[in-house]
């Protein structure tokens, strides 16, 4: 009797042990779940928060639509808008979504300087050294700073720049790339998804003329640093010691080296894209923001556009 007693006994010490754990694993399991949905749930949350706060950057397009306005252009969208009250000045077919070519680098300036050290020395890969067409003609193994980057990658459009950008951001490429693709969320764009830091042709990559003027409007009053990359005429990269010579970079715009009041550009061509522009004029304290795609005569389309513009704020 003795030893049932004690069989049995073990046995039930056994299930009272046993069975409470079971219970803690499970509510464990339960309070991690809680948790993520929590952290989940915090993030959209924040993501409407700052999606809201972004509105004011968006331009304002007329209620209703089929507005007259008494400009023909030949690009195949375009708007200008005023950055201070983000009215529209002008407006083509802005929501339709096209190759963007180099114009895109203007999101890849913005969420590089708003996410890494402008300071911080980034390694150049084989692959960013080879990129084509426009680069900087950097050496593999060479570091250089973020901020002198940005500078090639503005002023010139370097291909080499964007890829050294992108693999040096924390995580890699394409954590860079889903970064673009976030901080397109953040601010609300609806026409406009990235696949590559440069803006060379491929597909499922697109953006209208509406969206990055949105971006444009933004750097303005958020990283006006963008824009004084955009608008610098020439830079020297310094040199890097036992590896490359100095840099010496000079601004590929056209527009803003024989329009008198443009103080930044960002142009970009690929054979999909055709001609495209991002431009900022200011004139007797007046600013506009200019944006066009697939313009077969992009030098009087800006001229034009800007000239619209600054008509209708009067100045």
């Amino acid at each position: 009797m003795k030893k049932i007693t004690i069989a049995v006994f073990s046995v039930a010490i056994g299930a009272t042990i046993f069975v409470p754990l079971q219970i803690s694993k499970s509510h464990k399991k339960i309070v991690a779940k809680k948790g993520i949905e929590k952290v989940r749930l915090d993030q959209v949350n924040e993501l409407k928060l700052k999606q809201a706060d972004n509105l004011k950057y968006q331009p304002k397009l007329p209620q209703g639509g089929g507005v007259n306005y008494d400009l023909d252009v030949l690009a195949e969208t375009a708007i200008v808008i005023d950055p201070e009250t983000g009215n529209v000045l002008y407006e083509k077919n802005s929501k339709a979504s096209l190759p963007p070519a180099s114009i895109a680098k203007i999101l890849t300036a913005l969420v590089a300087s708003e996410n890494m050290d402008l300071n911080q020395r980034l390694k150049v890969s084989e692959k960013a050294a080879g990129m084509e067409p426009n680069k900087i003609v950097m050496q593999v193994g060479e570091e250089i700073r973020l901020e002198d980057l940005l500078y090639g990658l503005m002023m010139i459009s370097a291909n080499d720049a964007a890829e050294v950008i992108a693999e040096n951001y924390p995580g890699g490429r394409q954590a860079f790339i889903d970064k673009l693709n976030g901080k397109i969320e953040e601010l609300g764009l609806k026409d406009t998804h990235y696949m590559n830091p440069s803006g060379l042709d491929e597909d499922d990559f697109y953006a209208s003329a509406f969206d990055v003027a949105t971006i444009t409007n933004y750097c303005i009053h958020k990283k006006p640093e963008v824009l004084k990359w955009a608008g610098t005429l020439s830079y020297t990269i310094p040199a890097t010691e036992g590896i490359n010579n100095a840099h010496s970079l000079y601004h590929i715009s056209q527009l803003i080296d024989s329009y008198p009041y443009m103080i930044a550009s960002k142009p970009g061509f690929t054979d999909n894209a055709g001609h495209t522009l991002i431009g900022v004029a200011d004139r007797s304290g007046k600013k506009v923001i200019m944006v066009y795609f697939n313009s077969p005569d992009g030098m009087n389309d800006g001229r034009n556009l800007f000239e619209y513009g600054f008509a209708k704020l009067g100045a």
